[in-house]
């Protein structure tokens, strides 16, 4: 932690109408600062205050040194001021007392490394297999989360007699569910007095499995007599009995005075139940300026929430400016304002859009309220209701010269809605509309020219050109890609202004645009550029920039998010995605390595029809060495499936099935025909081409040629669509069905049924 830190929230937000939820706004790349301050009074005044026996100056002090805020962290010297208050009948910092006791000891035993450490532990002394012990517990200072590890060696503390480890060693107890021990060991930890935790975890066990009222009293006083010897969990408790009227008449006040009470002592969960206690009070500014004040604590769940509730802020405050202007926009159209019909008509649902433009048009054929209304019925059109209107407003709009309604026409007489005649068919009505200057109509010329059996390279850069002059984002993609890399006659590469078409493509969220720019800045290893471009276009849905995402994400280290963007490949449906995060898993590349994990991944990317998984899930049977996931007969069946189906990785299928089905003594005219077909397709790698010409020079004779011919052309019937194979028969090897018998289907990879 720091003295002061300033945080920068982005925001990317949509604002909406508070009645339709139509958009009103959009908060893009917004910034709000966010400055948290550790104490507003100098350190040197809070010493000399402390000497004064000055409470709150005590209080930060002791945090201070705890995180260790511009002074050297020192435990020590943290305790000493617990203990300072504590002196002057104060609980205020009873919990960070017990937390820094905690911590010396553990810091202690493990002065000598955390090797020493375990070996101590398992040689008898009872604080080290209590250090160890509730490490693994808490999962810290290099010790995996593990509940069983952590039972092992609390138990052996216990065992040894050392009553501190009672009580945590309930806790791991309880989390394994074993309820019974659990409570034995709590109540072991409750029979030492002082330790005030124990005594209120019992307490609060009986007062919830209590239902004889004087009991119930009984335990509730004596809750709250923990609470004000200053434990925190007490306090909280009686916060929560006195807010709900639990075991004592409801007491709004005196539970905020406990909730304020615990909260005061540092822990999170205990931040958080005051800010939620203020949060359904309605007290919004004091929620606020608590999370604010946490700061002191390191609370960062209150942090997020001051962000969070920061950010509503700006959004609401954005949504209620917007609301006022739209309301003024609405009367300005309603008193016959064109131009205001036309914005109002952007804003509003289609229904009311069209009403609005037809309105506008009608009015006095306005071109922009035309444009409007024949880019509405090019993305829905019902031939029934919108033939009459369409007439109407066509007429309009050829006079206006408004010949986008040209390629609307055209598109729709293609779809069969729109009767055409011999001069009005669609290819007529392009040319008409391009020779009129419709950048759409130009376009769509350059696709029929690209997609005709002619091809007229002089007409496709022509149509290409002025539809991009026209600002028509696909052409401005496909002219400036065109540009980029040349290579088309009559069209000299230009890169400069390639880019500059590509841009304003993107900047009308062309996708196309966006990937091209994102995989041009990648090449010339400009990753700020390139990760902007990708983020847009994934934003957009493109799944492929998602991906992309993930992977350039790996090349950064920042696995968290990359894992993230893979799993909503998945999520979205790209199981290629699946092959990224197997690899995630087998390199322990932000998570804890796991060759198990890898070929679940790769088994519900196979199931779902990858074929890289597929391909991916046999290398892994039969290279891996453990002997749950290895299974060479079946890998091998899969590779000998994909060799005419994977044409892409024909190369390596070939050079792998070659050399392993060697190794196990195959029939060699299996595998003369595998390196046969594959030099046949294409492949030229001297392994393959060795092979064949061993073949043939020494092996292949008079006597067996037609066996060996025979085989190469039955291999060479597989590549044909009528006998190519599509399906396969996964195999489950032990390490599947063992994860999946552990495991249910809500923590399992999205879309991992075990079945085929």
């Amino acid at each position: 932690m720091e003295e002061e830190a300033t945080i920068s929230l982005s925001i990317n937000a949509t604002v909406r109408e508070k009645d339709s939820g139509r958009s009103v706004a959009s908060l893009e790349d917004t910034s709000i600062e966010v400055k948290l301050v550790f104490d507003e009074v100098p350190f040197e005044k809070r010493l000399e205050l402390a000497k004064k026996n000055d409470a709150e100056s005590i209080i930060m002090l002791a945090w201070r040194y705890y995180h260790g805020i511009s002074v050297e962290k020192n435990f020590e010297k943290s305790l000493e001021y617990c203990k300072i208050l504590q002196k002057l009948g104060r609980h205020d910092l009873n919990s960070l007392k017990s937390t820094l006791e905690m911590q010396i000891l553990i810091r202690d035993a493990l002065k000598n490394g955390k090797e020493r450490a375990v070996i101590e532990a398992q040689s008898g002394n009872a604080i080290s297999a209590y250090a160890v012990g509730a490490l693994y517990f808490m999962g810290k200072d290099g010790f995996e989360k593990n509940n069983q590890k952590a039972k092992e060696f609390l138990s052996l503390a216990c065992k040894s007699g050392y009553a501190k480890s009672y009580l945590i060693y309930s806790y791991v107890l309880f989390s394994l569910n074993e309820k019974v021990e659990g409570m034995r060991f709590l109540k072991k930890a409750a029979e030492n007095k002082s330790d005030l935790e124990a005594c209120c975890m019992l307490a609060w066990h009986r007062i919830n499995n209590s239902s004889d009222k004087k009991e119930q009293e009984a335990l509730f006083n004596e809750l709250l007599e923990l609470a004000n010897k200053g434990n925190d969990m007490a306090m909280a408790y009686i916060g929560n009995f006195y807010s709900n009227g639990r075991f004592v008449e409801k007491n709004e006040e005196l539970g905020l005075k406990f909730f304020k009470d615990a909260a005061m002592q540092g822990g999170d969960p205990y931040i958080m139940s005051l800010i939620d206690f203020y949060e359904r009070h309605s007290m919004r500014d004091e929620a606020l300026k608590f999370a604010r004040k946490s700061y002191a604590f390191d609370c960062k769940p209150a942090i997020e929430y001051l962000c969070s509730k920061l950010i509503s802020e700006k959004i609401n405050k954005v949504q209620a400016e917007k609301q006022i202007e739209l309301n003024k926009l609405k009367e300005r159209a309603e008193n016959g304002d064109i131009s205001a019909m036309i914005e109002l008509a952007k804003k509003s649902n289609r229904k009311e859009a069209m009403r609005l433009y037809k309105k506008a048009a009608s009015a006095n054929s306005d071109k922009d309220a035309l444009q409007c209304i024949f880019e509405l019925w090019l993305e829905d059109f019902d031939p029934k209701n919108d033939l009459k209107d369409f007439k109407k407003f066509y007429k309009m709009a050829i006079d206006k010269k408004v010949f986008y309604a040209c390629f609307v026409k055209a598109k729709l007489a293609e779809k069969g809605m729109i009767k055409s005649s011999k001069k009005t068919t669609p290819i007529k009505l392009y040319e008409f509309g391009y020779e009129n200057g419709s950048g759409e109509c130009a376009y769509e010329l350059f696709r029929k020219q690209i997609a005709g059996k002619t091809f007229d390279v002089k007409k496709i850069v022509e149509y290409l050109k002025f539809a991009a002059e026209k600002n028509v984002p696909k052409a401005l993609c496909d002219y400036g890609n065109l540009l980029l890399h040349g290579g088309l006659s009559g069209v000299e590469k230009n890169e400069e202004y390639g880019i500059s078409l590509l841009k304003r493509a993107a900047e009308a969220e062309n996708i196309k645009a966006l990937e091209v720019l994102s995989k041009y800045y990648l090449q010339k290893k400009n990753v700020g550029e390139a990760e902007k471009y990708l983020r847009k276009a994934a934003l957009l849905g493109s799944v492929k920039s998602i991906k992309n995402l993930g992977i350039l994400y790996v090349s950064q280290k920042k696995y968290k998010e990359a894992m993230r963007r893979f799993n909503n490949c998945m999520n979205l449906g790209d199981f290629s995605a699946a092959v990224d995060i197997s690899r995630m898993y087998y390199n322990g590349w932000g998570v804890e390595a796991s060759e198990e994990m890898a070929l679940v991944y790769l088994f519900v990317g196979a199931k779902k029809g990858d074929v890289e998984s597929l391909l991916q899930y046999a290398h892994l049977l039969v290279y891996s060495e453990n002997p749950k996931i290895r299974d060479v007969e079946n890998g091998l069946k899969i590779f000998r499936f994909l060799f005419p189906i994977y044409e892409e990785k024909m190369s390596d299928i070939s050079f792998f099935l070659v050399k392993n089905l060697t190794v196990l003594e195959k029939p060699q005219s299996e595998i003369y025909a595998i390196a046969k077909v594959a030099k046949n397709k294409g492949v030229d790698s001297e392994y393959i081409v060795s092979c064949v010409a061993h073949f043939e020079e020494k092996v292949i004779n008079p006597e067996n040629r037609a066996e060996f011919e025979t085989c190469v052309k039955e291999l060479e019937k597989e590549f044909t669509n009528e006998t190519k194979k599509t399906t396969f028969n996964l195999p489950i090897v032990p390490a599947i069905e063992e994860y999946f018998d552990k495991n249910t289907k809500n923590n399992a990879p999205k879309n991992s049924e075990k079945s085929n």
